[in-house]
Formats: C-alpha cells, structure tokens, sequence
C-alpha cells in the first residue's frame, strides 16, 4: 500500500505523539503505520526489547527509510484495531483494558494472537495466553475458546476448554460466534465426539461400582475402592456391599453366600445398582463433577423405600454415599483428562 494514498492519522494514546506531562516515558522516535493508515508514536528500545521481529529490524536499519518528523516509519499490513491492542498488551504501562478479556473483548483476540506470533512479540502472547486461560472465562465461553485455540495453535488452551463443555449438555445452546466462521466443521465435530465419549466412559464407570466384582472379595482393580471399599480383614465398608443375613433381603441383594460370610457380596444391593444406573444416565448428558455432586445423594422414592424397610442401610445409606460421590467425582475427572489427550 503506497504511504501517500491518504494522510495518516495518529493513533489515540498512549501511541498519539503528543506529550503527557504525566508520563515519563522520553519522546517516542519510532512510528509503526498500519494498513488503514493510522501512526502509532512507538519507541525502538521497547520495541526491540518486547519483539524479536523489530529487534531483528532496527538492529539493522536501512538510513534510507520512510520517515515522518525525523521518526523512521514500518508500515505493516495489520489494521490499527490489531496493532494497537497488540501494543498495548506488550508495552509497559498498558491499560488495564487490555490487561483481561471479557465476551466483549474476545472479538478480534484470534487476530491479536496471530500478530504477535507474526512479529514474535513473546511475551504478549504469554500474557494473551494467561488471559485466554483464566478459569472463569473459560467457564462462561467453553465452545469460544475452543475455536480460539484451534485458530491460534493452542492445544493446551483446546485441552482446558473443550473440559469445560462437559458441565453443560452437548449442543445445549447455538454457537453464534466469529470464530465459527473460520473453522472446519470437522473440528467442532471432534469436539461433539469427545463430549459423547466422555459421556459414554463417566456412564460406564458410574455403573461399575454397582457391577459384580470379578473375583469374589477383590474388584476391578480401577474402580475396587469406590465399589468395594475394603479394611485389611476384607470386609465391607459401604452399606451396600455388606453381607448381613439380617438385611440381605430387605435391601434388595438376593447374593447372598453362607460361605463367604463377613466378605463383600458379589454385586452390590440392588437399590444401589438403580441408583448408579441412574447416575450414569446422568453423565452421560454432562460428565463432569458437579453432576455427581448434584445427583449423587438423590436417591428414588422406590429405592428409598428398600433402604428405609433395611436395618442396616437404613442408617448408612445417606452418609456411604456422600463418601463414595467425591471418589466417584475422582474418576470421571480422570477419565475425562485421558481422554483429552487426544484432541
């Protein structure tokens, strides 16, 4: 773009040129023009110290350059939007404005990344980094700041975001954002896949600490100490693994094994292989922790009746349960971490 098409405007402060009796910064001696011809005052020592890219070009400077004012000028091809927030995250003494995101400021911040990454401004995509993980905003636009990443070659970003889906239904609300527009839809898809397989595994391990235990006594070795909590004798202590003459038919467990006596049953009662049914219905729509914490010690009116009619879950019942939720909780955040991996 030819520099005489229009006459520049001067960028708003900080990048004005004009003085500030309140700033003690020295008079700026560089100008970066930007593709819509607007100036921003710039100083080189700042410059070459926050980017390599400008450290690279004024090291060695051609004495033959555009100038305005005595000030030498690089025009680059980035609107004054993009140029002047990138400058303002790196320069010392930014605005607070620009010091975090909000869904408002998520506008254009792709862009911005790509810019520094362009120009290698390091530490500004650092800071961008840090704003763009900041666990509220990842929680209020999860689906937003996953397209960020995928745009920006983040995959630590795409991790972190594409976990925060999980607290919601898959497809819970319409995707109306800038960036969709810039991505493939074979990336939004593997995003749906990994909240379906998630949902698939936390549904799964939700219904195996009801399930039978594969040898008498000992459990699957992933999920034995949340189906079949154990002390050094081998006796159960969950409510619902006990083996009590007295209350294996009133809570629902016909496993019952006059030889094994003391010892865990071989499934659990059957109130309780309802209930994590049910649990597991529920991650599968959201598999994520606060599902189990919402849902865990809900317990059906029909099942609630078995334990009620049962002298041994009757007063254990509620308190087992709120123990094994947070270990459950545990899991199907591991599974969903391993899962992740692969996005």
């Amino acid at each position: 773009m030819s520099s005489d098409s229009a006459p520049p405007q001067d960028a708003s402060a900080p990048f004005s040129g004009a003085a500030d009796p309140e700033e003690s910064m020295p008079p700026s001696d560089f100008i970066i023009r930007s593709g819509d011809l607007v100036d921003l005052h710039v100083h080189k020592d700042i410059l070459k110290f926050v980017s390599v890219f400008f450290k690279n070009m004024l090291d060695g400077a051609d004495p033959n350059e555009l100038q305005r004012d005595g000030k030498p000028i690089v025009v680059l091809p980035e609107p004054i939007s993009v140029l002047y927030r990138l400058l303002s995250i790196a320069y010392p003494g930014r605005s607070a404005e620009y010091c975090s995101l909000s869904e408002q400021t998520l506008d254009g911040v792709s862009v911005v990344y790509q810019t520094a990454n362009k120009y290698l401004f390091m530490a500004a995509q650092k800071s961008l980094r840090d704003m763009l993980e900041d666990p509220t905003l990842l929680r209020a636009h999860p689906h937003r700041l996953f397209a960020i990443a995928r745009l920006c070659d983040l995959p630590v970003l795409a991790r972190k975001a594409a976990l925060c889906t999980l607290e919601s239904p898959v497809c819970s609300h319409p995707l109306l954002f800038l960036e969709m527009e810039l991505l493939t839809a074979a990336t939004f898809h593997k995003l749906y896949d990994f909240h379906h397989s998630c949902g698939t595994a936390a549904q799964k391990i939700a219904e195996e600490t009801g399930g039978p235990l594969h040898i008498f006594g000992i459990g699957d070795p992933e999920y034995y100490h949340i189906t079949c909590t154990s002390t050094n004798s081998g006796s159960a202590t969950l409510v619902w693994w006990q083996y009590l003459k007295s209350s294996a038919n009133e809570c629902g467990s016909a496993d019952v094994d006059e030889e094994h006596w003391g010892y865990p049953r071989r499934t659990a009662a059957q109130w309780f292989r309802n209930h994590a049914a049910r649990l597991g219905t529920k991650l599968r729509a959201v598999p994520a922790r606060h599902t189990v914490e919402a849902e865990a010690l809900k317990i059906a009116p029909a099942d609630r009746s078995v334990i009620d009619g049962c002298p041994n879950c009757r007063y254990k019942a509620e308190e087992h349960l709120a123990s094994f939720a947070p270990q459950l909780a545990v899991y199907i955040e591991a599974s969903n971490l391993k899962l992740a991996q692969d996005l």
